[in-house]
């Protein structure tokens, strides 16, 4: 697994919709025509893609302006560098395509849902830029690659039309926080903003929440052992507390490890291969977490002391949005209480 990660603010913003199917935009990779592998019963929008972002100039903290300290922000940190996307600013194009060292990725959020993820670019060896296609699957984001000619349901994490249908995203480890918590904790990092770009959009508009705990963000975590029945284990912030916390379960085959702090507004889930059992870290974030065999792990996954130093665990399937979102696309959820 590559090194890097990543963190997400949050904001709530809508998109425009009209019923309409997608006509395919490229024919240079395939002529082969692919259908739609979800119902279009529930396909929204239409073939109008938002303004492509690819490669912003970051900015400097000191030279940041129009955020609050309760947003969130999503943070990726490749070695010694750490980058910050605010959702406030990623809204008006919901994909930005980026890279660290030679890492390329996208981060994707959709203000209706209020879903982030982050997700490799690299696929099969071919490269891979995302744009937000216009439309929209159970009123969750819809992104496409023109050099492939595919499209990706950020909730389904997975390709629902072209050559790619039903392979999964790379997720890369992606963690939420309270802008504070950046300006506190992350002083030099270089900051996604309304003049990393040089493009206006006008394509969204504020969302009103009309039901509280409907909205609310919860954490799932995806079991996809079994792809036809995909069992979702749900999280609050509430299930953790003003310390960090840990749940370890496993999930599928897969031993979990799911962490969080509700004062430092973070969740988020791993997987180790190596079945240690994992306990909480105090007062030294990053550092969240030590395992039996007396390493260290920092936040983004990586063991940073101890007989493990420079490995990584890897990410589950898992992410935040609004708790209709999550009942609009699966039907099993399992709580710990």
């Amino acid at each position: 697994m590559n090194k890097f990660w990543i963190f997400p603010l949050l904001f709530l913003f809508g998109c425009n919709s009209s019923s309409n199917e997608i006509e395919s935009t490229s024919s240079t990779f395939n002529e082969q025509k692919y259908e739609w592998i979800v119902s279009k019963n529930h396909l929204t929008g239409s073939d109008n893609p938002f303004p492509f972002v690819s490669n912003p100039t970051m900015n400097s903290i000191e030279d940041v302006v129009g955020l609050l300290d309760e947003d969130t922000v999503v943070l990726i940190s490749f070695k010694n560098e750490i980058k910050a996307y605010p959702y406030k600013f990623i809204s008006p194009y919901e994909v930005v395509n980026d890279h660290l060292e030679n890492i390329k990725y996208a981060i994707t959020y959709c203000p209706v849902t209020e879903s982030g993820i982050c997700v490799n670019n690299t696929l099969n060896n071919e490269s891979i830029s995302l744009v937000a296609s216009g439309f929209r699957y159970k009123d969750n984001l819809v992104s496409f690659d023109e050099n492939t000619n595919t499209y990706w349901s950020q909730m389904l994490l997975k390709c629902i039309k072209g050559q790619f249908e039903n392979n999964f995203h790379e997720q890369l480890p992606m963690i939420e926080t309270k802008w504070k918590n950046v300006k506190k904790l992350y002083p030099t990092a270089l900051v996604f903003t309304p003049s990393s770009i040089n493009q206006n959009s006008n394509k969204t508009q504020f969302k009103q929440s009309s039901n509280t705990s409907e909205d609310e963000r919860v954490f799932g975590v995806l079991d996809v052992d079994n792809i036809s029945d995909i069992k979702i284990h749900i999280y609050r912030k509430n299930d953790f507390e003003n310390e960090i916390k840990i749940y370890q379960k496993y999930i599928g085959n897969n031993n979990t490890v799911i962490i969080g702090n509700k004062e430092l507004d973070f969740i988020v889930s791993f997987i180790d291969s190596g079945n240690s059992e994992f306990a909480p870290i105090q007062n030294e974030f990053p550092i969240i977490m030590q395992d039996n065999s007396g390493s260290k792990w920092n936040v983004f996954g990586v063991a940073v002391s101890g007989s493990r130093t420079g490995e990584n665990l890897s990410l589950s399937k898992s992410y935040l949005a609004s708790w209709w979102a999550w009942k609009d696309f699966y039907s099993e959820f399992i709580h710990i209480n």
